[in-house]
């Protein structure tokens, strides 16, 4: 094992202990009655002590717990039988802006009384779970798709193209002597 992956995997390893410490410290206090800190504030009230040590505690385990999902991710990456097939989410990656948004669009259409009528909250948690597995699924083959014909997602093109201010190319053009991408 590389330098690298040693690193990675105790940082996984570090973020994984705090994530659990932070969560039993929360465990222990115990449940708080839910205070907004802000509309307390405004009102010109006092924060109780408690409230800012909870919603602390809960702002930094957030932040552990996504280090630990990235690190475990790019230490799970890093074993080189799994790669293989954690490289097929790529082109859903290179598309992640569109991805994120079409998500967007799905999930309020779904959930909110003017799509298909509220879906949340008459099915249950596992039914959930496993419609959003679908259109994830659906978004990786429509992506690997996208991705082999166009060289960015529609969103990333507008991102890219606002950046350079300029019309970026759209499609890839296929070399047909050496059958090789040209990117122009």
């Amino acid at each position: 094992m590389n330098i690298r992956k040693k690193r990675n995997v105790r940082l996984f390893l570090l973020f994984l202990l705090a994530t659990f410490a932070l969560l039993v410290i929360i465990k222990l206090i115990g449940p708080q009655e839910h205070v907004d800190l802000l509309k307390v504030r405004m009102e010109g009230g006092e924060v109780p002590l408690i409230a800012l040590v909870m919603s602390a505690l809960n702002n930094l385990s957030t932040v552990s717990m996504s280090g630990m999902w990235a690190m475990g991710f790019i230490s799970l990456y890093q074993v080189e039988g799994v790669r293989k097939y954690l490289d097929i989410l790529t082109p859903y990656g290179r598309m992640g802006l569109t991805n994120y948004e079409i998500q967007n669009v799905i999930g309020a259409i779904l959930f909110s009384g003017w799509g298909f009528g509220s879906v949340f909250g008459t099915k249950g948690a596992a039914v959930l779970f496993v419609l959003g597995l679908l259109i994830y699924a659906l978004q990786v083959i429509i992506s690997q798709y996208w991705v082999k014909r166009i060289l960015y997602g529609p969103l990333e093109w507008l991102w890219r193209s606002g950046t350079y201010l300029k019309w970026q190319p759209f499609k890839k053009k296929q070399n047909r002597e050496k059958s090789t991408v040209v990117v122009e």
